[in-house]
């Protein structure tokens, strides 16, 4: 067995509490009802170099959004694509084209043409399924694993969803979310934490009698995990291997470990952040040093929003969101509301010219504050809350953001305070440790 080592000020044995669990997949439930009870443990032991494992257990295939509202898809395979009707594995009757191939939605009907051969097909379904006779599925120029799902949204419009297993998922997310230079220890701690949140991902989307519900359980974009398909990157793939089945528990359950970017030095909690999250102590904000401060936002500001534009966008994240704020007009006051239990604000308050005050929560103010949907400009990147942990004030016409820190929710794992500690010459086990405190490590397969 691996066990995670607190640090530091956490010289206790790990300690988890009761939470909120979600309905899971039959075989997600098997791989947590086994037992693998990892001890406590205290600061300064090693880790044991043993980890139980479940022998022929089979590892989860997930859903990936990697498109969404697309009218047109153009894909290709060295050796040509099968497509059938469904969501498959494709059976042997399925269609084979030579690509490159144009995929298009018209009439609740999808459009298949090779631009090789010109042969075309057409499949009256919601759904179709392609994968390569062999070798990777390319998309719009880059490669999938697995297969892909394109999954119709009205009569014209449709999603993509790479259908693939988790360990072939994995090194494309490390390759989206880590640089290429950090440490293969980085890489493995990320590594664990990313499968955590997609299986706990995988769990959510887990209905009654074991049926799935909707049709994908992450996104391929900072939503959930940035994700890059199939990955070329040695060390990515290392790390994945290295971690096999590896996930972070609590009290036997999945626990989404959740990461940011950098957390500034003091962390979020994930209850204070995400809807309908239980407060999971390893998921409690807590002070964290300065490990990150190599990164160019473990501290930043003063950033400067014209007040007029700053409400329109607040009031235009409002409306898209059904919240009250959609009804906001000229900014009077706008100040820190509450913080968690070590000082970082947990809610903003907004009074507008009509003495009406809303409420927002640290980081959909942060969303809201960033918004450009609704026909909006965008917004310079310079101008971008990178956090909520930040000071505000309103001057005349201006908005003034100041002492700004980290960059993300600041929920559980800093990436960048992860790699210096990796530098340093912590192991994964201890970064994890660290960052999620209360926590075990375990393998589901």
């Amino acid at each position: 067995m691996i066990q995670l080592h607190p640090f530091h000020n956490q010289d206790r044995a790990l300690q988890l509490t009761p939470g909120r669990w979600r309905h899971v997949g039959l075989w997600l439930w098997l791989f947590l009802l086994v037992g693998l009870a990892v001890s406590g443990c205290q600061t300064g032991q090693k880790a044991s170099p043993g980890v139980a494992a479940v022998a022929g257990k089979p590892e989860p295939i997930i859903r990936v959004r990697v498109r969404s509202g697309v009218t047109s898809a153009n894909l290709t395979s060295v050796a040509g694509l099968r497509l059938a009707a469904g969501q498959g594995p494709l059976g042997a009757g399925a269609t084979q084209l030579s690509g490159p191939v144009v995929v298009t939605r018209q009439g609740g009907e999808f459009f298949a043409r090779s631009t090789r051969d010109g042969r075309a097909y057409r499949w009256r379904a919601d759904y179709l399924a392609i994968e390569a006779i062999s070798g990777g599925l390319r998309l719009e120029g880059r490669d999938y694993p697995g297969r892909l799902v394109l999954a119709g949204i009205g009569s014209t419009n449709f999603e993509v969803v790479n259908f693939v297993s988790l360990e072939q998922y994995l090194p494309g997310v490390l390759e989206g979310e880590l640089y290429r230079n950090w440490s293969p220890q980085t890489f493995a701690a990320q590594a664990v934490a990313a499968r955590s949140y997609a299986l706990y991902k995988l769990g959510q989307q887990g209905a009654k009698k074991g049926q799935r519900v909707g049709d994908y359980d992450v996104d391929a974009s900072v939503a959930d995990q940035m994700y890059h398909g199939s990955a070329g990157d040695s060390k990515a793939v290392a790390a994945v291997r290295q971690t096999r089945g590896l996930v972070l528990t609590y009290q036997n359950r999945i626990l989404p470990a959740y990461y940011s970017s950098c957390n500034g030095g003091v962390g979020q909690d994930a209850s204070l952040v995400f809807d309908r999250q239980p407060d999971l102590p390893p998921l409690r904000g807590r002070v964290s040093g300065n490990w990150a401060q190599r990164s160019p936002y473990q501290a930043w500001g003063p950033i400067r929003r014209d007040a007029t534009d700053l409400a329109r966008r607040i009031a235009a994240w409002g409306r898209a969101e059904g919240h009250a704020v959609g009804q906001l007009r000229a900014i009077a006051r706008l100040s820190v509301r509450s913080v968690n239990k070590v000082g970082r604000p947990s809610g903003f308050s907004i009074v507008d010219s009509t003495g009406r005050s809303y409420s927002l929560g640290a980081e959909k103010f942060r969303m809201a504050c960033n918004y450009t949907g609704g026909g909006l400009p965008s917004l310079p990147k310079e101008a971008q809350l990178k956090s909520s942990y930040v000071r505000v004030q309103v001057a005349g016409s201006t908005v003034v953001f100041t002492e700004g820190h980290g960059y993300g929710h600041g929920v559980g794992m800093s990436q960048w305070g992860a790699q210096a500690m990796a530098e340093r010459g912590y192991q994964y086990a201890q970064i994890l440790g660290f960052y999620y405190p209360g926590a075990e490590l375990k393998r589901l397969y």
